[in-house]
C-alpha cells in the first residue's frame, strides 16, 4: 500500500493510483528476494537522477506510463505471489525503455541500468524475481 511518507519518483509521473499502489505492493513483495533487494537498491541510489531524466523528457514519461499499463497483469501476478508470465514483447519494450533512459543518464546511471538490462537479457534477473518469459 502507498506509504504517505515516501517520495517515490513515480508519484510525480503517474496519475493512475492503482498503478502506483501496484508498484508499492510489488516492491514490498520482492524486498525479501536477493534480486529484488538489488533492484530496489539501484532504484533508490539513482532516484533523483531518474526523476530529473523523466522530468526533462515527456516521451520517456509517456513510455513509463505505457510500460506500467502494458505490464499490469505481470504486476498483479507478482502481488498475488503467483509465478508471473511476461511476453517477449513486454520484456523487449521494457529493455527499450531502459535503453532510452540509460542514454540520458550519467555514467553511474548508465552502468546501473546496463547491469539491469544484462540481468534481463541473460534471464537471471527475471527468473530471480519470479517472472517467466513466454516466447
Amino acid at each position: 500500500m502507498r506509504d504517505p511518507g515516501c517520495r517515490c519518483l513515480f508519484l510525480s509521473f503517474l496519475s493512475n493510483d492503482s498503478d502506483i499502489d501496484a508498484l508499492y505492493q510489488v516492491r514490498e513483495r520482492i524486498f525479501f528476494n536477493v534480486f529484488g533487494i538489488r533492484l530496489i537498491a539501484l532504484y533508490y541510489q539513482n532516484a533523483i537522477e531518474l526523476a530529473e531524466i523523466l522530468e526533462d523528457n515527456p516521451m520517456l514519461r509517456d513510455h513509463l506510463q505505457q510500460s506500467i499499463a502494458a505490464n499490469r497483469d505481470v504486476l498483479t501476478q507478482l502481488i498475488a505471489g503467483k509465478p508471473a508470465v511476461a511476453t517477449a514483447k513486454q520484456v523487449g519494450d521494457l529493455v527499450t525503455f531502459l535503453e532510452a533512459v540509460k542514454g540520458e543518464g550519467s555514467f553511474k546511471v548508465q552502468h546501473d541500468i546496463n547491469s539491469v538490462i544484462k540481468g534481463i537479457e541473460y534471464g537471471y534477473l527475471l527468473q530471480g524475481l519470479g517472472i517467466q518469459v513466454e516466447q
